[in-house]
């Protein structure tokens, strides 16, 4: 067994109440650096996207009544990976310090001699209510507040939670994990100085844009929750500042709050587009169902790098395919040097960006968008006639962009960098929320990604609902791959760009019918 003197370190992280932006600067490079990350039930799995390729990734998976782990298992494992040298995130939903049991996993590796730090989250007793429009403090309302845990009966003899004083107290009261026994709680707070009329709310998955307010007073909570079959997390919150959510309520009140849409694609590619839908309180899904390999060492790719002399100009529209020709000029036994003289542009900001971390700044940065306007700006910055330019892709050129070159004079050649495969397996949730009707939109950006989605409905024997899914396709090529595979256009942007996409995305969510909630 590793000594404790090889040991590593264990980072005890704060995951927030769910809103990915919740997540702190210093929790996120504590997720890029770890090698493993032992994270909660509790944690927005979103998170995980911040960990480097490669991570560790493990569930402690604990909530109510169903433990993947029990707590002294987790405290072994911690300890194992330490000892084993690594570096662990252990990522815990809310702070780890509030009723997260971080402080007994501090005192386990304490004990053990193992280094560790903690890095305190945004409690959900704080920004669940805020989320919901209700401060917890307010003057001349409330000028103290109360947290405390409910997941014990209060009729029962023995709790850790002093309900008597708690009943004879005023102020803001915050339960976790009261649900169950939130007719009991209100019991025993009737019965002491709190009136039946003084206001309440549950909040249910409190900051995620699928947040459910359940307002009353401590008479009727705990029926109107019962009604509304409330389950899952959620935070009990009373007294006067529950008053205040009719004026500040903000989250649920944004344009998009309650519409659903599935980003499909690759993570790096589509980030952009499902981080612009949440801002305007979308519930954006991510499912990739494409995977990219690269083609580096292929013939093909390796023919192109090892006579880059030929070309004037190289062209990236992908992130992925960036990474790829670097691969393939490394491979080739070449490095940035072969790029002298040539010209470099980039469509997207996505394929900027990654050639900047190769250390290559483009030339030219173009916004994605139809054939004719990509060929117009690159022969603004110089004549195109007598050109040839290599473009390094995931599938092959589209007639369109060839004619459109052609037209100037210029030949382009593509070759191919990477090659799309289904992701296997997508992601259960997607088909789940396909069968109960529960998306307004379902979001392809390349015919690829239609392919490998049609692929993988038919393998999960989902085909019967492929009239049903309400797609949508960024560009000509995906819509006719859309309707080559039977799926219903309920939204086609003709011009293959992110930005017109996401305006007409925008348009359509805050105008169509609603669908049932999830």
């Amino acid at each position: 067994m590793p000594s404790k003197d090889s040991a590593g370190k264990v980072w005890l992280v704060g995951a927030g109440p769910g809103d990915p932006g919740l997540l702190t600067l210093r929790a996120v490079r504590c997720l890029a650096e770890a090698d493993a990350v032992v994270y909660d039930y509790m944690a927005n799995p979103v998170l995980l996207r911040h960990a480097r390729p490669g991570c560790e990734l493990i569930c402690a998976g604990k909530r109510s009544g169903h433990h993947a782990m029990e707590q002294l298992e987790i405290n072994h494992l911690l300890s194992r990976l330490a000892l084993e040298g690594k570096t662990v995130c252990r990522l815990k939903g809310g702070d780890p310090f509030i009723f997260g049991r971080g402080g007994e996993e501090a005192l386990y590796l304490a004990e053990c001699g193992i280094p560790f730090e903690l890095v305190p989250g945004v409690s959900s007793a704080v920004a669940v209510p805020a989320y919901a429009g209700i401060p917890v403090t307010h003057r001349g309302l409330s000028a103290s507040v109360r947290i405390v845990t409910g997941h014990r009966d209060p009729d029962k003899v023995g709790g850790d939670v002093d309900w008597d004083a708690i009943a004879q107290s005023g102020g803001t009261l915050v339960v976790l994990m009261g649900l169950r026994n939130l007719a009991a709680i209100a019991r025993r707070l009737m019965a002491g100085t709190w009136p039946a009329e003084t206001p309440a709310a549950v909040i249910l998955k409190g900051s995620y844009p699928t947040q459910q307010s359940i307002v009353g007073c401590l008479a009727d909570i705990a029926a109107k929750a019962e009604s509304a079959g409330a389950s899952g997390p959620a935070v009990f919150i009373t007294g006067a500042v529950v008053s205040l959510r009719e004026d500040i309520s903000w989250h649920e009140r944004k344009p998009l709050f309650g519409r659903a849409v599935a980003v499909t694609g690759e993570w790096t590619e589509d980030c952009g587009i499902a981080e612009a839908l949440m801002d305007p309180g979308a519930e954006v899904i991510h499912t990739p169902v494409i995977r990219l390999e690269s083609l580096a060492a292929g013939p093909a790719l390796q023919e192109a790098v090892s006579d880059l002399g030929r070309f004037q100009w190289l062209l990236f529209d992908r992130a992925d395919c960036v990474n790829a020709f670097f691969e393939a000029l490394e491979y080739s036994g070449r490095d940035t040097r072969a790029l002298a003289g040539l010209r470099i542009a980039a469509v997207g900001d996505a394929a900027a960006a990654r050639l900047r971390l190769h250390g290559v700044r483009p030339d030219l940065a173009a916004e994605p968008g139809s054939a004719e306007a990509l060929v117009a700006r690159l022969a603004a910055d110089g004549a195109l006639e007598g050109k040839r330019l290599l473009m390094p892709q995931s599938a092959s050129s589209p007639q369109a962009l060839l004619d459109a070159f052609e037209r100037r004079g210029a030949v382009l050649e593509s070759v191919l960098a990477c090659q799309a495969s289904p992701e296997v397996p997508v992601s259960g949730l997607l088909f789940e929320r396909l069968e109960a009707g529960t998306l307004d939109l379902v979001l392809f950006r390349s015919a690829p990604a239609v392919e490998c989605f049609a692929q993988a409905l038919s393998a999960a024997g989902l085909d019967r609902l492929r009239a049903t899914i309400p797609a949508a396709g960024l560009g000509p090529e995906t819509a006719s791959a859309l309707t080559r595979h039977g799926l219903p256009i309920c939204l086609d942007v003709a011009v293959a760009a992110p930005q017109e996409l996401l305006r007409a995305v925008r348009e359509f969510l805050e105008t169509a019918a609603p669908r049932p909630a999830p």
